[in-house]
């Protein structure tokens, strides 16, 4: 009888989950169109530089999402990169580039949808990521 009447006083617990809503957009091209009192010779040189065809997610505590891995009992050293949206390939020549290394030594993980490096790059891609402005 207690424990029915304690059912019945009870508050009902409820959770309110409200996901965090996270838009993202992807720009190649500039945003305005020239205007007509321009002359297509200085459209070409005054043209600001067009943003990158990839995004890189933060984590939730507002970090990138960059990891170091170690495989094969310490043997293999990774790099990880996660949250990669929009044109992984672009990113992985990028930073391909950007750090002097081969094409194969930057891979992409098309399940997972990661980027893989050889190499303790944390550092060097942190850096990278947030002169890229992400």
């Amino acid at each position: 009888m207690l424990q029915t009447l304690l059912r019945t006083t009870a508050p009902a617990r409820r959770f309110a989950f409200q996901p965090a809503a996270c838009l993202r957009t992807l720009t190649t091209a500039a945003s305005e169109p020239p205007s007509q009192t321009q002359t297509p010779a200085t459209t070409s040189a005054a043209k600001p530089a067009t943003k990158a065809p990839y995004l890189v997610g933060r984590t939730p505590s507002n970090n990138l999402p960059v990891y170091q891995l170690t495989k094969r009992g310490g043997n293999y050293k990774l790099t990880v990169v996660k949250k990669v949206d929009g044109d992984k390939q672009a990113l992985r020549h990028d930073m391909a580039q950007e750090f002097g290394m081969d094409i194969e030594d930057v891979r992409v993980k098309t399940v997972t949808g990661h980027l893989e490096l050889k190499g303790f790059l944390a550092p060097k891609v942190t850096e990278f990521l947030e002169k890229k402005g992400f």
